[in-house]
């Protein structure tokens, strides 16, 4: 059996319980700084994307915000994502354990 060298987690909702505040930041800051409220549809498009990236897919397909930097708008969500992350959040069941674990098999994480 091959010896495992690394170990890659996901952050959201693997080591923290995460997605929530992702989700809720996006929204209010969208909705509190720049008067936007997304549709359903428009929401369910950011799941797996990159903050910027969904910034710059919502300017170029929705034409929202789009006398913004797209760059700004995701540093502004991604700093209070971090806020809330210190403030408010919880590993998730067999987060603890599966890190140990690596770690104690000398396994790389990232």
């Amino acid at each position: 059996m091959a010896k495992i060298q690394a170990v890659f987690f996901d952050m959201d909702d693997t080591v923290l319980r995460s997605k929530y505040i992702w989700y809720e930041s996006l929204t209010g800051v969208l909705r509190n700084s720049y008067n936007v409220e997304l549709t359903p549809s428009q929401e369910k498009m950011a799941h797996g994307m990159r903050t910027d990236n969904y910034i710059r897919l919502l300017q170029e397909e929705f034409q929202l915000l789009t006398s913004y930097n797209h760059c700004d708008i995701a540093t502004e969500i991604c700093a209070l994502v971090s806020q809330r992350i210190s403030n408010e959040g919880k590993a998730c069941e067999g987060a603890y354990e599966a890190l140990t674990f690596a770690q104690s098999k000398q396994v790389k994480m990232g």
